[in-house]
Parts: structure tokens; C-alpha cells; sequence
């Protein structure tokens, strides 16, 4: 895949400082679900909410963060 790196690393820093995310080496380790999601758009609860429907939860999530 191909993206442009700028956007990505100006993304992935704004996430590390605010404590939500951990990124090194081209890794992206999410370190606070609950406030990833509490800062995400609302179409994220939608795209999640059908994506379970369809598919299923995944075997071992919670639906703890499912908003």
C-alpha cells in the first residue's frame, strides 16, 4: 500500500502525545481503545456496529467498547 508519510507521522504523533496510541518502527500499538474511540468520528460506532452484524464480534473482543 501505498501512502504518504508526512500525514501518517503528524497523525501517529498527535495519537502517541494524547496517550491512545504507541508508534515505533512502522507499528502501530493502540495503547487506549476506550479513548481512541471517544475521540473517533461517529462513523466509526457505524462502521463497527455493521461490521459485527455481518461478520460477527471477534472471538475474545467485549463489546465493552462498542458503542
Amino acid at each position: 500500500m501505498y501512502f504518504q508519510a508526512v500525514p501518517v507521522v503528524r497523525h501517529t504523533s498527535t495519537l502517541q502525545k494524547a496517550g491512545f496510541t504507541r508508534y515505533q518502527r512502522g507499528r502501530i500499538e493502540v495503547t487506549d481503545r476506550p479513548g481512541l474511540e471517544s475521540v473517533a468520528c461517529e462513523c466509526y460506532g457505524v462502521v463497527r456496529r455493521a461490521s459485527d452484524r455481518l461478520f460477527g464480534m471477534p472471538e475474545g473482543a467485549r463489546d465493552t467498547y462498542r458503542p
